[in-house]
């Protein structure tokens, strides 16, 4: 029988997260409602939702575990005074009061992990923010 090197692989993954998901969940502060970001289809698309009132800013970028695509100090991050915007240029995207909109990105190489913040324009920019490893389905929160 073949070894598949899979499991050696995802277990450098998993030694860095404190439990592992099925799927990436995020909720912002309860006095805004709640923003939900979940992966769909394996892992490489994500759904956001918006529940209550208000509206929150959600930033999903890429990173590698391989090598530091972004110095996590000087990443872009989501502003409640700005404007929607666009993945391509990392800029945050808005969720408004019962929308739902999803994001895909394509497939990247294996040790490519995605980081999610999520903002709550409410509570004085109070964010969310958890880093996932789709192929994996392993999450790596930080605060």
């Amino acid at each position: 029988m073949k070894k598949s090197g899979f499991l050696s692989t995802s277990l450098v993954c998993i030694g860095l997260s404190f439990a592992s998901m099925s799927n990436l969940v995020l909720a912002a502060p309860a006095q805004d409602g709640a923003t939900r970001c979940e992966q769909i289809e394996n892992g490489w698309r994500y759904r956001c939702t918006k529940s209550g009132y208000g509206a929150d800013k959600i930033l999903i970028q890429n990173r590698s575990n391989e090598r530091v695509l972004f110095d996590i100090d000087k990443w872009v991050k989501p502003s409640c005074s700005s404007g929607g915007g666009n993945f391509v240029n990392k800029t945050p995207f808005d969720v408004n009061a019962g929308d739902s909109k999803d994001y895909s990105f394509e497939k990247a190489a294996q040790g490519t992990c995605i980081e999610i913040t999520i903002m709550d324009c409410r509570t004085a920019g109070a964010t969310d923010k958890a880093i996932a490893c789709p192929q994996f389905l392993d999450v790596i929160p930080i605060r």
